[in-house]
This record gives C-alpha cells, structure tokens and sequence, in this order.
C-alpha cells in the first residue's frame, strides 16, 4: 500500500534524519567508505522531495535498497520506515502531537 503524500514525505523526513545520526556514527568510528556510500545514497532525496513525483519513491527505495544490501547488518533499516503503513507510523513517530 502506498501511503498518502503528506506521510509518505514525513516517512522520508525520519529517513533523512536517521541517515545524518548514521553518518555521524559511521564519522565517529572513522568509515570512511560506508559513510561515502550513505552519503552518495541520500544526496538526492531533498531534490526529489522538492519536485515530487510518484515515480521518485521507487528511485529512492532502490537506491536505499542498494545501500542497506551492501551493508547488511550495519546499515539502519530505512526502508521498514518506508514500508510502514500510516497507521503504524504515526503511532511510533508521533509527528502530529
């Protein structure tokens, strides 16, 4: 199911955010390599979210998709956020209160 527009850029705001506290972590234990890849993973996502179109979720759940399969265990699950339905979402993220 494919959430509404306004969650779905909500979603993708948490996303962002959790990709900074995992760059900062990766910084802090010198990755260099898996920081350069978060980095190259999410450089696109504040474009896409200024001209949102429908297709952009696919482009960002690929590329997110690729990140976390290269790095399966270290990397922060983003595309469970993604995947969520709204209902969950909101009840773990509690952006409307």
């Amino acid at each position: 199911m494919v959430a509404s527009v306004p969650v779905l850029i909500q979603k993708l705001h948490v996303v962002l955010q959790r990709s900074l506290v995992e760059a900062r972590n990766l910084a802090l234990s010198r990755n260099c390599q898996q920081l350069y890849d978060l980095a190259d993973t999410f450089e696109i996502v504040p474009t896409l979210l200024n001209r949102w179109q429908d297709a952009n979720l696919e482009v960002v759940q690929r590329s997110i998709g690729h990140y976390q399969s290269k790095y399966p265990g270290t990397a922060y699950d983003y595309l469970a956020i993604l995947d969520m339905d709204e209902q969950e979402f909101q009840a773990i993220f509690r952006l409307n209160d």
